[in-house]
């Protein structure tokens, strides 16, 4: 995330739009990289976050992020011994890609999760609705 969307003059949920973007890197070898901007609730951020810090305290479960524009899906899943990925990225008239069974590592995963808790906390939710 860059930047709250709007001035601080803002009121409600119009408050809590992020403005940042996604870079995507899959395969071995580099062959497939995207960056898309991306706009985002400051608290489907915390939602996610949140979800993620749970399922890695239990060790299983799923935890997803869906954002309101619909540019981004992003679903955890952590199994005992085995953790995966699962999604999408797409840009509004343009490319879209679905990727899933994408494995990774719990420790990874809670990399992941303290860069989350460190965006959260740059960015809280302004104002509730």
């Amino acid at each position: 995330m860059v930047r709250y969307e709007f001035g601080d003059d803002v009121r409600g949920a119009e408050a809590n739009w992020l403005k940042g973007g996604v870079r995507l890197e899959l395969s071995a070898t580099g062959a497939f990289r995207c960056s898309v901007p991306l706009m985002l609730m400051a608290d489907e951020l915390g939602y996610f976050r949140d979800d993620l810090g749970r399922v890695l305290s239990r060790q299983k479960g799923v935890a997803t992020l869906d954002t309101e524009e619909d540019c981004v899906s992003l679903i955890v899943t952590v199994m005992p011994g085995n953790c995966t990925l699962a999604g999408y990225v797409k840009s509004e008239g343009f490319a879209a890609i679905n990727f899933e069974d994408i494995a990774t590592d719990e420790g990874s995963l809670r990399g992941a999760h303290g860069q989350l808790v460190e965006l959260v906390r740059e960015f809280p939710v302004r104002a509730n609705v």
